[in-house]
């Protein structure tokens, strides 16, 4: 008897959902909240700016440490490391919620596009004291990335809900933009603290030396 009057039930619940299919439609509006195709082709490249950016810091590295100056070759290596991470943490995102990731080089490598090309064309590897500030531009232009992607998955007034995606604009906040502000600071620290004890060209080899070993410590 139980099994009849629940079979009657759901029928009738059945009943209801084809007569009334506004109220359907309604209960489906969840699935609106993920528009992550919006933003595909945008989290496909900043991945691949972010293998980019761990590739490019183990050469400056590598540079570096082969020039003496240890601290910055662990601050570069640091930073490589993490974006390599990071990349990692992208491809996993990606990947759960559905998407296809293709990893291959920038259309545009970043030490190209970044600052209205300030960096194109030059020995940019072969900086030494100069590469902090490097460093702070790479940072900021990726962060200036995670930004855009951020405000253009976020627009919840969007009526049909297709460039709306929290969930996508939560993974950017945590893992990206916050820690991008962090970082930023440090790098920013830094250079305008080494700048600023290199004035007197006297003794610039000795300050360098010593705030090499400094970030030596600190990283």
């Amino acid at each position: 008897m139980k099994f009849i009057l629940g079979t009657v039930a759901l029928l009738a619940g059945l009943g209801v959902v084809q007569n009334n299919p506004t109220r359907f439609k309604k209960s489906s509006s969840i699935g609106q909240f993920s528009a992550i195709n919006y933003v595909q082709d945008d989290l496909q490249a900043f991945t691949n700016q972010q293998l980019d950016k761990s590739f490019d810091f183990l050469v400056l590295s590598a540079k570096l440490g082969r020039a003496t100056r240890p601290g910055f070759q662990k601050l570069y290596r640091k930073i490589s490391d993490q974006a390599w991470k990071d990349t990692a943490k992208l491809i996993k995102y990606q990947s759960k919620r559905g998407l296809s990731v293709q990893i291959n080089a920038p259309k545009d490598k970043v030490l190209n596009t970044m600052n209205n090309g300030k960096y194109k064309n030059q020995p940019v590897f072969d900086f030494r004291e100069e590469s902090l500030e490097l460093a702070v531009d790479y940072d900021q232009f990726l962060a200036e990335e995670s930004h855009r992607i951020h405000r253009k998955i976020s627009q919840a007034q969007d009526s049909e809900g297709s460039r709306y995606d929290p969930d996508v604009a939560h993974f950017l906040d945590e893992q990206f933009i916050q820690p991008q502000s962090d970082t930023i600071r440090k790098l920013a620290g830094y250079f305008y603290k080494l700048r600023r004890i290199t004035d007197d060209t006297l003794i610039k080899r000795l300050v360098i030396h010593s705030f090499d070993d400094y970030l030596k410590k600190v990283e």
